[in-house]
């Protein structure tokens, strides 16, 4: 019985939270939609090779700064503080 009513709120929440969110929701739907014929209105003639070669020539360089900050900050606590194993180590003890 205790199952039971459990399932049936369960249900009650989540139907009444998907009314709660149905605008918001059906806003997103629409933009997306809309942003997804004109991206593919636009798209439509280039071939998928050119797409590739531009996303990658495109996201080279962010990843690479990206990696290097990463890599060089984790060589700074490296050096700085060798017994921490992550960074909520080595944030603990400069906290603590």
């Amino acid at each position: 019985m205790l199952i039971a009513l459990a399932v049936f709120a369960g249900a009650a929440f989540s139907a009444r939270w998907m009314v709660w969110i149905a605008p918001t929701l059906l806003a997103e739907l629409i933009v997306d939609i809309a942003l997804g014929a004109r991206l593919y209105r636009r798209l439509r003639g280039i071939e998928s090779v050119d797409l590739l070669r531009t996303a990658i020539r495109r996201t080279a360089l962010p990843f690479l700064l990206v990696l290097l900050f990463f890599a060089g900050a984790g060589a700074l606590a490296q050096q700085w503080m060798p017994e921490a194993r992550s960074l909520g180590d080595l944030l603990r003890t400069q906290n603590g």
